[in-house]
């Protein structure tokens, strides 16, 4: 679903888990409640990272420019 409804410098909320399926080619930031090691290393060949919930909020305390994606 990542790379599909992304864009690369995309920030993303997942609000569940986050499995490693698929492929993910475009450098995003993503936060979610819990994140595989699969779904963590894809993510951060393709550029991207994996940050908490916490940390996104306090990057972007209003919000702007994040998607959820469920």
């Amino acid at each position: 679903k990542l790379e599909r409804y992304t864009e690369a410098n995309d920030a993303i909320v997942v609000p569940g888990s986050l499995l490693g399926a698929g492929d993910i080619t475009k450098p995003v930031t993503v936060a979610a409640i819990k994140v595989s090691a699969g779904a963590v290393t894809k993510i951060e060949q393709a550029g991207g990272t994996v940050v908490t919930l916490d940390h996104l909020a306090t990057d972007r305390p209003k919000g702007q420019g994040v998607r959820i994606m469920g």
